[in-house]
């Protein structure tokens, strides 16, 4: 310890020494790290400079700035110094903020910004800080624009100058800011809370798309979980995920994408969450815009044509007719010459197509069933016990399927939407032949039936004609004969056996012509 103690004394030494006597060009950094080697207080080592050296200004301030630099940027001096330089903290700001005749004011800046941004020092007084500022800021261009604005926001939020930090924020161009934000998430997030600091909620409010952009990288490189960033994302002690609309851009964003970077488990985690959300905004009652901002529909492209004749948009065997509001404004919906306004049916189109997209799984569908069961029945009329929830229809009818439901769902169809069957089969079940055996079987029931004279016979003959030409395409001549009903007209059945035996000729020759072309290029080959 004693050696310790005798070279550090001999490093302060070398280094006054140099001060005072050495005139050889690069002397300030010479005389720096002697003083840094010293090991002594930064406080006492700033408090000798500045009392002794005061002959050349010029000599002193290099010297100064030089032990300062070496100093305050590196993290290991910060838990024994930091409590010994509250007291000349805004010393410090003042020699940063100075400068020499020879530099630039935008050179003068950057070593401010850099002090504020990238130091360990604190206990300066903002509003100085802010000052020094405010003076440079409008000469800086560029990413050091950037910086400065970012670092004005910050200490004009710490001195509760909102509206000063608004406007910084605004006039920064959001390119630059999304560069900065990549190499500076420390000062968006408070991380021992796992919340957003003041800057990370302002930018969130003023530049959300920009904030979101950056979660989706720091998930997709793994510097943060997506439970971690779910959290920053929700409202403090909020409970209604209706209100979630950060939170809800942001699922959307991971759905959407199609880097194939994020994990399934995660884009899992985002569809259940989207699809919970949804929910909750279909389930509220409240309709004013500013408490039910909208956003895009998700893939918008997946959506079945089927779901247009579906309550609400359309009912019993006619099609609807809907328009999609400016954002925010809902959706008008015209059903039987009657027009309805709904601010939630921007959210059930959303959800419609979620359930239509490629996430559509067995445990997607689990989850919809589950968010289904406590809602109130559906009547005949389709309308909900009380009118609470007449969406339910179509969601039941997208996620059954996918649970072993197949037949239940087709006969909600039939019962609420019977000229939506087709499209609805066609779509869901396309090659499932028995489950058309089944439909053949219910729509020539209905067809038959004629205990109400209400009952629109013609429509399901209609449909079971349009059945008949479905089945016809999964079927040979001889096993679609087999399939059809013992009694009936032979002239009823005549035209579509004909079609049968058409399209099965027609199938083989193709095959037969298509085998020919590849035996011939084979022996070509040869």
């Amino acid at each position: 310890m004693e050696v310790m103690r005798w070279l550090q004394e001999n490093c302060f030494q070398l280094a006054e020494s140099l001060c005072l006597y050495s005139r050889w060009n690069g002397i300030e950094t010479h005389a720096s790290h002697y003083f840094v080697m010293s090991g002594r207080p930064i406080v006492d080592v700033v408090c000798h400079i500045l009392s002794n050296h005061t002959s050349d200004h010029k000599k002193t301030y290099s010297i100064l700035m030089a032990y300062l630099n070496l100093t305050l940027f590196e993290a290991r001096n910060a838990e024994k110094q930091m409590p010994l330089l509250r007291p000349l903290a805004d010393k410090v700001l003042e020699l940063y903020g100075s400068g020499h005749v020879t530099q630039s004011s935008s050179h003068v800046t950057c070593h401010v910004i850099s002090l504020l941004l990238d130091s360990w020092m604190v206990g300066y007084s903002s509003d100085k800080a802010i000052s020094l500022l405010e003076k440079q800021l409008e000469s800086l261009t560029g990413e050091e624009s950037c910086r400065g604005r970012m670092c004005h926001s910050m200490l004009c939020l710490n001195s509760g100058r909102v509206q000063e930090a608004r406007q910084g924020l605004c006039k920064t161009p959001k390119e630059d800011l999304e560069r900065w934000m990549i190499g500076n998430v420390r000062f968006l997030l408070d991380s021992p809370t796992l919340t957003l600091s003041p800057l990370g909620k302002l930018v969130l409010e003023l530049q959300e798309s920009s904030l979101l952009d950056l979660f989706l990288h720091l998930l997709k490189r793994h510097k943060m979980t997506f439970d971690d960033l779910c959290t920053l994302l929700k409202t403090k002690d909020s409970t209604d995920l209706a209100q979630e609309h950060a939170l809800k851009r942001f699922v959307e964003m991971i759905v959407l994408d199609r880097s194939k970077v994020i994990s399934k488990t995660t884009t899992m985690q985002a569809v259940l969450i989207l699809v919970e959300m949804l929910f909750a905004r279909l389930s509220t009652t409240e309709t004013t815009v500013s408490s039910r901002k909208q956003t895009p529909f998700v893939m918008r492209g997946t959506r079945h044509r089927w779901l247009d004749n579906v309550v609400p948009f359309g009912s019993g065997g006619g099609g609807g007719v809907w328009e999609e509001g400016e954002e925010g404004n809902g959706v008008t919906v015209e059903t039987t010459g009657r027009r309805k306004h709904d601010y939630r049916l921007n959210d059930l189109l959303q959800l419609q197509t979620v359930l239509c997209s490629s996430h559509m799984t067995e445990t997607v569908a689990t989850r919809v069933n589950e968010l289904l069961t406590p809602l109130n029945p559906v009547k005949e009329d389709g309308e909900g016990e009380g009118g609470a929830f007449v969406y339910q229809i179509s969601l039941q009818m997208l996620s059954w399927p996918c649970v072993g439901r197949k037949k239940e769902a087709c006969q909600l169809c039939l019962r609420h939407n019977p000229g939506a069957v087709i499209d609805y089969c066609t779509t869901m079940f396309p090659g499932d032949l028995d489950l058309w055996v089944w439909l053949l079987e219910q729509l020539l029931g209905n067809a038959n039936y004629e205990g109400d004279p209400t009952h629109p016979q013609d429509l399901y003959k209609s449909l079971y004609k349009e059945a008949l030409g479905h089945v016809i395409t999964l079927t040979t001549p001889r096993e679609f004969v087999f399939l059809l009903p013992p009694t009936g007209s032979a002239g009823f059945f005549l035209p579509f056996i004909e079609r049968s035996i058409k399209l099965h000729f027609s199938r083989a020759t193709s095959d037969c012509l298509h085998d020919s072309i590849l035996q011939s290029n084979n022996n070509t080959t040869q």
